[in-house]
């Protein structure tokens, strides 16, 4: 989590939170719906929760696709490395 308030230029969100997997996990199925798999689901759940406070909350695979989010967030544009 990073309890930073975005930039304006990404949106008017308070708190980033990543719920990160390691590169190769595959989070959805082809057709674009979660794969049925307990521990996700819940993941899934608490993002959605987070999401409703109005806190920025998503997955990301890998350390590349989390700094681009990061990036992103904070600065409001392209990533910066």
């Amino acid at each position: 989590m990073i309890f930073e308030p975005s930039h304006v230029l990404y949106g008017d969100y308070s708190l980033l939170a990543i719920e990160l997997k390691r590169e190769g996990v595959v989070i959805y199925k082809q057709d674009g719906t979660l794969r049925k798999d307990e521990h996700l689901s819940e993941q899934t759940a608490m993002l959605e929760k987070l999401r409703d406070k109005g806190y920025k909350a998503e997955f990301c695979i890998g350390f590349d696709q989390a700094r681009k989010l990061i990036d992103q967030y904070l600065t409001g544009g392209s990533p910066i490395f």
